[in-house]
């Protein structure tokens, strides 16, 4: 594998890029902004400048100082901008935001491109490099053994793309497909998961929205015992032992974790990253939820 910092373009919308962000991709040590593309010119030559980058004032300048692309925010482009990027053999990664502008038709596109090229594309499922999500594939690895059963309680207000990413989140962490699909009357929405427990039944997942008291939170059931992670900064595990809570604070969080695998990924390194069809499963779960919905029935998932 290449020591050297990757070369990337940045493709900005015209919000430009907030502070917190800039930093934290210079930071990152496998990555070199090297270009950066944004729609009104002025704004593009003012933030190149102050990155140190080439101001690019097209698409096509953009991919020739490019090794790679970071969509930072979906632009008036919307997937054409990834799928030329893809087109001209170009990895890209998309930030959360950019990321939930992709439709259906949008990922059928990429991952046809990306079989058809080998290309590499990486979605910013971002609750996948959570603080508490490495350190649960940490304890589910070692400790506490596999997920039989989790509850997510989240104050969603509608059942819609909002929740996609956590949709994607369960089965990232149970490791297994998703068979079956119910949204109850109650308003629980219930996964079933190919993969068995200890006693031969499906491993389940619910989504809910908290109750009175508004407290969002996931509780975890495993094998040799549970978690309940409160925030993306906490999590409390047990055995048949005392509970042990942690800290997560001072870990890296999401966009530092993301930045560094995708830049490891992309100059070969072994390292799993979701891709398009992992982003078009959770949309396709989404679709079968709602039909449950409306059939008030459980729906059967096609296996891709």
């Amino acid at each position: 594998m290449s020591s050297r910092p990757l070369r990337i373009g940045l493709a900005v919308a015209d919000n430009g890029l907030p502070r917190e962000l800039v930093d934290q991709v210079l930071r990152c040590p496998k990555l070199l902004v090297q270009a950066i593309y944004h729609p009104r010119w002025n704004l593009c030559r003012k933030l190149a400048e102050q990155h140190e980058a080439v101001a690019c004032p097209s698409l096509q300048t953009f991919l020739h100082k490019s090794e790679a692309a970071v969509v930072i925010e979906p632009n008036w482009m919307g997937s054409l901008f990834v799928r030329e990027c893809l087109l001209a053999g170009k990895p890209v990664l998309t930030f959360p935001t950019a990321t939930a502008a992709l439709r259906d038709t949008d990922l059928e596109d990429i991952q046809k491109v990306c079989r058809d090229r080998s290309a590499m594309f990486v979605p910013g499922l971002s609750e996948r490099w959570s603080r508490s999500t490495l350190r649960l594939r940490e304890l589910t690895a070692t400790n506490l053994g596999a997920i039989e059963h989790l509850v997510i309680k989240r104050s969603f207000l509608e059942w819609n793309e909002q929740f996609i990413p956590w949709l994607d989140w369960c089965g990232y962490v149970v490791q297994s497909a998703v068979e079956s699909v119910e949204l109850t009357r109650e308003g629980i929405c219930q996964l079933f998961f190919r993969r068995r427990t200890s006693t031969g039944e499906p491993v389940t997942a619910n989504l809910e929205r908290p109750s009175h008291d508004n407290l969002e939170t996931i509780e975890v059931q495993c094998r040799h015992g549970r978690v309940t992670i409160s925030g993306v900064d906490h999590l409390q595990w047990q055995t048949d032992r005392q509970p042990v809570s942690e800290d997560l604070s001072l870990d890296r969080n999401v966009i530092a974790v993301m930045l560094d695998l995708f830049g490891r990924r992309v100059v070969g390194g072994l390292v799993p990253v979701p891709d398009a069809g992992d982003l078009l499963q959770a949309h396709r779960l989404l679709a079968a939820l709602l039909q449950s919905q409306r059939e008030a029935r459980r729906v059967e998932m096609k296996i891709h």
